[in-house]
């Protein structure tokens, strides 16, 4: 996933306040970075297969704002899902 290493500032930060899950979410590597970090109970769950997907999408088309407003908005869904937000 080329997205780990994408310094691409996310449409806007967003700040994981949910116990050793804290973390500011500023950047495209930022939120790839928490995903992949998540415990396995995570795992296979569809917000965060999506937020996952549209990241690397943003990745590979830097160009496209739009997708990158739907990566950052598909990443904080995921968070108010889980709670972490």
């Amino acid at each position: 996933m080329t997205a780990l290493n994408n310094s691409t500032p996310l449409a806007r930060p967003l700040v994981v306040r949910s116990g050793v899950l804290a973390a500011d979410i500023r950047t495209i590597s930022d939120a790839a970075m928490f995903i992949t970090n998540l415990p396995k109970m995570y795992d296979g769950r569809l917000h965060w297969t999506l937020a996952g997907s549209t990241l690397e999408a943003a990745d590979r088309h830097p160009e496209d704002a739009d997708l990158l407003r739907t990566a950052t908005l598909a990443m904080e869904n995921a968070l108010v899902t889980e709670r972490m937000l």
